[in-house]
């Protein structure tokens, strides 16, 4: 045998033998290696501001925020800013309703439907536990995957929403429209990325800012505009509403607000107050940007077929970066500076439901639970960047039929949670037992939420109307889906669940 062979042979045989002891450690020490350096990452993070907490219940004695009006600037900021225009703005544009029909609408069902994110916002301060953690004491940890994961397609609709008006308001601003529209949403979307990044307190920090410059530039567009939309308090249709068209833009506007439900209590987690003060500054703050923006967007909206200079800029209704910039030529360069003020601060809109996008989805399955918040950011932002380009050309379609699907499932769920807390908790907090949120043998079965959930929308169905879709009910009415859903949802889960405790005992 040649020394070639003697060697050839070697290596083969070794090939051939089982691994040593070495070997067999290198994979697992790789493995530990890559942990230790996403542990340091993490701690790096967590050390210049990062929230790294995750899904876990916030700990008591971490709940120190005692800046409660940090609320109402969170949801003033949150609410108040171009894009809720387009709620108001739907009233004249989709509905063809009168300005005095569009704002006596708007200001009762923001009244009602304010109640309802304001109470569920309860539950963040006094548990520590976020939305759908919390939920969990109704649908237990296996069925809280449907709300969440209509929580999450909800999140990154209003996320494109936002971006739309954001990049239609720069595109506008920049000269002779040379920015696209989809160069402002990426722009949007990236100061987005930036600020949640860093999760729940430079999201409020950002908030207490955000609504100086729309405030700002709603002053002006009404200073320079008073003359014209004087014109439009006294235009509008001749003929009385059909009372299906009034209850048809009420579960537009209803369904705005409501669709907070499933997040509001992500917003206060960290905060310690009383019940009382929670509600109090969530509810101001849903409901004073509701009407504001509301009424607002329904008299430019309405005035803008009666002065071409608007009209063009609105597009038939499809561009309201046009329309606002149209209102603002007459301050020249002053109002090209107020309209990207008022873009970036649409950033307050999509921060929300970024945030909550990814609290969504670690309820989903516990391995999605295992990623980092912050990288939920990142995918949010990757994934809207795109949606919101598409739907930019497409957008009262997809403002009505996203807005008003998303209000149906979440008036379900908040009548779940809230009979859940009023029958069966007792409307104590102390009857959640908090060192249980993460063991499904100390949560419901989930069944009797499941069941209640889909069966609304037995209610839902004959009373919604989309331009899809009309109900038998509807057809007489208009749209009471939202409300349908709520009172059915209430009902099935109130039987449901008393049988699912007798059945199973929790």
């Amino acid at each position: 045998m040649t020394v070639l062979d003697s060697t050839k042979e070697h290596r083969s045989n070794r090939s051939l033998s089982p691994p040593t002891e070495v070997e067999e450690s290198h994979a697992p020490s790789t493995l530990a290696a890559i942990r230790s350096r996403l542990g340091q990452l993490a701690a790096w993070l967590r050390v210049c501001g990062v929230e790294t907490i995750g899904i876990t219940p916030v700990p008591e004695e971490d709940r120190t925020e005692t800046r409660t009006y940090q609320l109402f600037l969170f949801w003033f900021a949150a609410n108040l800013n171009l894009s809720g225009l387009t709620y108001g703005a739907t009233g004249p544009v989709v509905f063809n309703l009168s300005l005095r029909d569009s704002v006596l609408v708007n200001l009762i069902s923001n009244l009602i439907a304010a109640i309802f994110p304001a109470y569920l916002a309860i539950f963040g301060s006094k548990l520590g536990m976020r939305a759908m953690v919390q939920a969990r004491y109704s649908w237990g940890t296996r069925a809280i995957g449907l709300p969440a994961i209509l929580n999450v397609v909800t999140s990154l609709g209003y996320i494109v929403l936002a971006l739309i008006v954001g990049g239609q308001l720069l595109s506008a601003a920049s000269p002779s429209g040379t920015l696209s529209p989809a160069l402002g949403i990426t722009a949007i979307s990236l100061i987005s990325l930036a600020v949640c990044f860093f999760g729940y307190r430079w999201m409020h920090w950002f908030a207490s800012l955000a609504w100086i410059p729309t405030v700002l530039g709603l002053l002006v567009m009404l200073g320079v505009s008073a003359r014209d939309l004087a014109h439009a308090l006294s235009s509008g249709a001749e003929e009385p509403p059909r009372v299906g068209t009034l209850f048809s833009y009420a579960a537009t506007v209803a369904a705005a607000i409501i669709s907070w439900c499933p997040g509001a209590p992500d917003y206060c987690v960290y905060h310690r107050a009383s019940s009382a003060k929670i509600f109090f500054y969530t509810y101001l703050g849903n409901f004073l940007p509701g009407v504001i923006t509301g009424v607002l967007g329904a008299a430019f909206a309405a005035a803008a077929p009666n002065i071409p200079a608007w009209n063009t800029g609105y597009q038939a209704g499809n561009d309201l970066g046009g329309l606002v910039a149209a209102t603002l030529q007459p301050v020249g360069g002053f109002g090209k500076v107020l309209i990207v003020s008022m873009a970036l601060a649409i950033t307050a809109l999509t921060l929300p439901s970024m945030y909550s996008f990814g609290f969504s989805l670690m309820n989903v399955t516990p391995y999605f639970a295992r990623v980092p918040q912050y990288v939920y950011v990142v995918i949010a932002t990757i994934l809207c960047i795109p949606l919101g380009i598409f739907g930019e050309t497409h957008f009262y379609s997809v403002l009505v039929v996203g807005v008003d699907m998303s209000g149906y499932w979440s008036a379900s769920y908040a009548a779940i949670i809230i009979v859940e807390h009023l029958l069966f908790r007792r409307a104590r907090f102390s009857c959640y037992p908090r060192q249980h949120w993460d063991d499904q043998k100390h949560m419901p079965p989930g069944y009797a939420a499941t069941f209640a959930f889909v069966a609304s929308f037995a209610a839902v169905v004959p009373c919604m109307a989309q331009d899809w879709y009309t109900g038998p009910v509807a057809k007489i009415t208009g749209d009471v889906g939202v409300w349908a859903g709520f009172l059915a949802a209430a009902a099935a889960y109130g039987v449901g669940r008393s049988l699912e405790r007798r059945a199973f005992g929790r």
